[in-house]
């Protein structure tokens, strides 16, 4: 009898039309870049499931940082010769983006998005899957939290530094372009939100929702995890 019973229950829940397997999503293929200042912990970013794929991002200034130079050389993957410390980071994100036009594929490969992420950043590892979902095809420009509009930045639409990035599309069309330089107090992801306007690039602003992102804090009930710069 339990046999039959089990029988009937199968093909009820057939008959009530149950969903179908669903095809699972690739997730986005992303290129993340970040800047490195010489105060980063290389176990952190070796530990951290998003950074550890990041391309490391020094220049002279973080060099300069740190008291063993061979160690700080084997933690970078692209030094921009010109000086930028953490105090002007819109210079390191300007240099970053003049080298990566230098490149065929700006350094991307066959990547589909372009990101740059801060060192204390954490990510859900379905972020990747979401960007795929929601922005596959796309000339987007996107990141977890809207800067306000500012003096600085005027009403450009800008993503707070942390996680912000673009489209490999985008990308094309933003070494196309002929790209401001920083003015005096503005962040590198105000730049970035003016220098889209300057350019006067067709694209669409997507803000990741809340729970995919995490900066400099994470706190569930029995888990609490904060970071803090320290200069």
């Amino acid at each position: 009898m339990a046999v039959l019973r089990i029988k009937f229950l199968l093909m009820a829940g057939q008959n009530a039309g149950l969903a179908a397997p669903q095809a699972k999503v690739a997730p986005a293929r992303i290129a993340y870049f970040l800047p490195v200042a010489g105060f980063a912990d290389s176990k952190w970013l070796r530990m951290n499931t998003i950074l550890s794929k990041a391309v490391k991002v020094c220049d002279t200034s973080t060099l300069k940082q740190v008291a063993n130079k061979t160690a700080a050389d084997m933690a970078c993957d692209i030094t921009l010769d010109n000086k930028s410390g953490w105090a002007n980071l819109c210079s390191k994100t300007k240099l970053l983006f003049d080298h990566l036009c230098t490149l065929e594929d700006y350094g991307v490969g066959s990547s589909e998005f372009i990101v740059k992420i801060d060192d204390d950043t954490m990510a859900d590892p379905e972020l990747e899957k979401y960007i795929a979902t929601t922005m596959g095809g796309k000339n987007v420009h996107f990141g977890s939290l809207r800067g306000s509009p500012s003096a600085m930045a005027g009403t450009h639409t800008w993503f707070e530094g942390q996680f912000y990035g673009f489209s490999a599309r985008l990308m094309k069309q933003v070494c196309a372009c002929k790209r401001p330089e920083c003015s005096d107090k503005v962040g590198e992801d105000e730049w970035t939100g003016a220098m889209l306007t300057k350019c006067n690039i067709v694209k669409e602003d997507v803000q990741i929702p809340e729970g995919y992102v995490y900066h400099r804090e994470y706190s569930v009930p029995r888990v609490s995890v904060k970071f803090q710069r320290y200069f």
